[in-house]
């Protein structure tokens, strides 16, 4: 579609990039990106696209509709889009100026549903500035479709994303790291003291003044895992220390680290390492 179908202004800025096939391993390879200028009547709408897309506003609103939600885009606010399930955005009033890509990357999927948890919604980025300065930087980039262009679009966009993903953790959290970061620390600290005992997410809760299923939901989103994946993960760090310093047998390093049996301690230990115990001491060995 032409810019004047779409209703763009002339001075907006669409540019297209096709990566050579390595640079599809990247964590993030762009297919498309602009600065756009829209009046009323912008729409895009689509079923589905293989992208993802990040929306960024500088001045105007846009509302974005998903299958699952619908919001408005405000200055200094961005998203991005899993454009694999239908969407579509809009500008609401007489312009709405805006940066855009589509991009993609190897495990982008995932990437995106640690970004946002349960549901997307628009953000509020702390330093827009310099939010601002990393995009157009990126748009000075990918024109030029050489491999090392398209790595150091990957790393800059690296950095974009962990932007996002901070001001996301900031307004989605604020309130509770302030009211509950002493309870998140004290189930830390409690993990720490009790992992070799047959502790459970009950006996976490037993030590603050929170709900079980509350406790859990702010753990996760503060912490990144739940308060059982990071009791797990702890266990597994202790064991590798074993394993790598001691002459302990596995039985005795699955009860020093509280998991049930050595069966369970071999599967856990495979499952987070992709090896057995075996075989990771004797990578260690001498």
């Amino acid at each position: 579609m032409g810019k004047y179908k779409e209703k763009i202004l002339d001075r907006s800025i669409w540019l297209s990039a096709t990566p050579p096939l390595p640079a599809r391993s990247l964590p993030f390879y762009i297919m498309e990106a602009g600065h756009f200028i829209a009046t009323n009547g912008y729409t895009v709408k689509r079923d589905s696209h293989d992208s993802f897309l990040l929306l960024y506003t500088i001045a105007g609103f846009g509302t974005i509709n998903t299958e699952n939600c619908a919001f408005s885009l405000p200055p200094g606010n961005c998203i991005i889009i899993d454009c694999h399930s239908a969407h579509e955005y809009f500008c609401v009033e007489n312009s709405w100026e805006f940066l855009w890509i589509h991009f993609n990357g190897c495990n982008m999927k995932e990437m995106h549903d640690i970004l946002y948890n349960s549901d997307i919604r628009a953000t509020q980025i702390d330093d827009n500035n310099s939010f601002q300065r990393q995009i157009f930087s990126l748009l000075k980039l990918i024109e030029e479709n050489n491999i090392e262009n398209c790595i150091e679009v990957s790393a800059k966009f690296h950095y974009i994303f962990n932007d996002i993903y901070r001001s996301v953790v900031s307004s989605d959290t604020a309130a509770s790291v302030s009211a509950h970061s002493q309870e998140v620390d004290k189930v830390i600290e409690y993990i720490k003291n009790n992992y070799s005992s047959p502790i459970t997410v009950d006996d976490m809760v037993s030590q603050i003044h929170l709900s079980k299923y509350y406790f859990i939901r702010i753990f996760k989103r503060i912490i990144g895992i739940t308060p059982y994946g990071y009791l797990t993960n702890h266990r597994i760090n202790v064991s590798k220390q074993l394993l790598r310093s001691s002459k302990m047998s596995i039985s005795e390093i699955a009860e020093q680290c509280g998991f049930l049996d050595d069966s369970n301690f071999i599967y856990q230990f495979k499952k987070h390492t992709g090896q057995t115990p075996l075989h990771y001491r004797r990578d260690f060995s001498v």
